[in-house]
């Protein structure tokens, strides 16, 4: 792997995290249930 796609994976998984995390803090309001429920297609 050159060190340019290491660059734009990098990016990308950052890019992933902050939107998952606007999800969450937007959409969620320190509601557990609500929480737990978004979580579930991902552990289920």
């Amino acid at each position: 792997m050159s060190s340019d796609v290491d660059v734009v994976t990098m990016r990308s998984r950052t890019m992933f995290y902050a939107s998952l995390m606007r999800l969450l803090s937007l959409d969620l309001n320190d509601n557990d249930t609500v929480f737990y429920a978004f979580l579930q297609p991902l552990t289920g």
